[in-house]
């Protein structure tokens, strides 16, 4: 008989029978559990099977981390935008009341108002018209042939010319302390009128302070304040005030201006478009526009190079805006912004202070159409 202990279950017909089953299990010979000690793999030890489903749950994890990345700080994410919205708008309202302080504070320091040189022109009126100027230009020209002058001597020439029109005494300016004003005002490096007021109402009193010279072309410029004409015809002024005065053409330049001038002088009429200005006559002149008021402060307000913490603002000058309407008036790619000798004719010079960045009379808010040319 085979006994129990034996190391093998017994075996009828090749199969196992219930109680050598339950025997094994429960004893388990001791060199089979030395032989699975040796074994290079255990149940515990298996590989984990790749399901194909591992990387995806990886990414999906990453996903995860990032989503609850974000909600779990949407609070901070908000008080941080709400902070950066402040900040702008806080500093978005500082820099405009830097624009707008600007602005009062050169009309504040404007010798003369737009209303005061309404009454100046009115007071005139009709009698100061275009064919006046005209005359009295050629006589202050004629009296000062090196182009620069004291005040007084230029009141002295003008209420000349006048008495001697035979009009009588009364033929003068009218409110002419308001140009005395203004001279004041240059003369003294001052503009605010609120200082510089004068009690007197006659033309070249004796508060000016006379002992500095002046161009000829800032009094003329000067004269125009007191023109009833036409906006067309102001410009007309203006332009005739530079050719005359001009300085900064060539002798050749000059000669051919003269010429065209004498060529039409039969008919009585100068064919302007023929005749040009150089650049620097046209800073000349926007020069004298901001020194008689004949500009508004908000055009001549323009960014500093200082933009941060807050953005800065400065009064322009001549040369400043006429560069800038210059891109306005022929365009950013304009081949004519590089060109250094550039001549400006009647009609670019009135396009030219027209531009938002001159804005002379005010007539840039009411702009005549102007064809850009974006690469001649």
């Amino acid at each position: 008989s085979i006994p129990m202990s034996s190391a093998h279950s017994i075996n009828y017909h090749g199969k196992h029978t219930f109680v050598s089953a339950i025997w094994n299990n429960a004893h388990t010979p001791k060199h089979r559990i030395l032989l699975n000690n040796f074994s290079t793999t255990t149940a515990g030890d298996a590989p984990p099977k790749n399901d194909g489903h591992t990387k995806k749950e990886g990414g999906n994890k990453k996903e995860k981390d990032t989503s609850d990345l974000f909600f779990d700080n949407v609070g901070k994410i908000f008080m941080a935008s709400l902070v950066l919205v402040i900040s702008w708008l806080i500093r978005s309202s500082k820099s405009g009341g830097n624009q707008t302080q600007l602005r009062e504070d050169i009309e504040n320091r404007t010798a003369l108002d737009p209303l005061e040189i309404d009454d100046l022109r009115e007071a005139n009126e009709p009698h100061f018209n275009v064919e006046l100027f005209q005359t009295l230009q050629k006589v202050v020209l004629e009296s000062f042939p090196r182009r620069v002058c004291k005040y007084e001597d230029f009141v002295s020439v003008v209420m000349k010319e006048m008495k001697g029109m035979g009009r009588g005494d009364e033929f003068t300016i009218q409110f002419g302390h308001l140009l005395d004003r203004v001279v004041i005002a240059v003369l003294e490096g001052k503009s605010d009128r609120r200082n510089t007021s004068s009690s007197s109402s006659s033309f070249g009193n004796e508060g000016v302070a006379n002992d500095a010279e002046l161009p000829v072309s800032f009094f003329l410029s000067l004269l125009t304040l007191c023109v009833t004409a036409s906006v067309s015809e102001k410009y007309d002024l203006l332009f005739s005030i530079l050719r005359a005065n001009n300085t900064t053409n060539t002798n050749e330049e000059h000669n051919r201006n003269d010429e065209r001038e004498q060529h039409h002088e039969g008919t009585g009429d100068v064919d302007s478009s023929k005749i040009t200005l150089s650049e620097q006559d046209i800073i000349k002149m926007v020069g004298h526009l901001q020194d008689t008021c004949q500009l508004p402060p908000g055009p001549q307000v323009l960014e500093a190079e200082t933009k941060y913490p807050l953005q800065e603002y400065k009064r322009g000058s001549a040369a400043e805006l006429v560069k800038l309407g210059k891109v306005e008036l022929f365009g950013e790619k304009s081949k004519k912004l590089e060109d250094g000798d550039l001549r400006y004719g009647r009609e670019d010079f009135e396009n030219l202070l027209r531009t938002s960045y001159i804005c002379v009379w005010g007539e840039c808010y009411n702009p005549k159409p102007v064809i850009r040319e974006d690469a001649t």
